[in-house]
């Protein structure tokens, strides 16, 4: 990366950590390691594209915040090249691995996504944490899904539980970044559930009630 380069790396670490709402602090922070992903890899980043840099730094910083993005989702903030979430995750690991300031000493969990996720969905931190509480248990039982529909489907179970902050599945496969259909299709079976429990606490409460008069 000659210093054109880095110099154009750096305006878009400005100009994209702006677009995510990035404060100050942290925009410098992304610059931090740019300047040093010049110093310790100067031959390697000869091969990198300034934008790509300039992603991988803005998402390495998100990570050590605890307030992590996705690949695909940090690609798309740099429409005019064309990365892929597979190349970019190449380029942050090595940063990682090479570049001190760029260590992540955590990795963030799924559930450090949701603080992000529920405000994008103007949900209050009520919903928030009923969703952080569906979390573990939805990975235990859907193995097989990912991460990110797990989060999804996590906030659908707390605004099915929530009626007055209740989202639609589109709004929220929008914001999470999921398949819609099959988001539909896990929203309709746990609007089902919800109204069989209703109804079975209702049944209940009635033969109690009935008993009493008999009494």
């Amino acid at each position: 990366m000659n210093k054109k380069a880095k110099q154009e790396a750096l305006t878009d670490i400005e100009n994209i950590g702006y677009q995510m709402k990035m404060v100050t602090g942290l925009i410098d922070r992304a610059k931090q390691i740019c300047n040093e992903t010049h110093r310790a890899l100067p031959e390697r980043t000869k091969e990198f594209h300034s934008g790509t840099v300039a992603l991988a730094c803005l998402y390495i910083v998100c990570e050590q915040e605890m307030n992590p993005r996705f690949y695909d989702e940090m690609c798309r903030y740099k429409s005019d090249v064309e990365i892929t979430p597979e190349y970019l995750k190449l380029i942050v690991n090595e940063l990682k691995a090479q570049v001190p300031t760029a260590s992540v000493r955590v990795r963030p969990a799924a559930e450090n996504f949701l603080p992000r996720m529920c405000g994008e969905l103007a949900l209050t931190h009520k919903v928030q944490a009923k969703a952080a509480k569906f979390l573990p248990g939805l990975q235990k039982q859907e193995t097989s899904a990912d991460s990110r529909m797990l989060l999804a489907v996590s906030i659908m179970m707390a605004t099915v539980e929530t009626p007055l902050e209740s989202r639609t599945p589109a709004e929220v496969a929008e914001v999470v970044g999921v398949d819609l259909i099959y988001l539909s299709k896990v929203y309709e079976k746990l609007v089902a559930q919800k109204s069989k429990m209703e109804k079975a606490k209702g049944g209940n409460g009635g033969d109690a009630d009935s008993k009493d008069d008999a009494d």
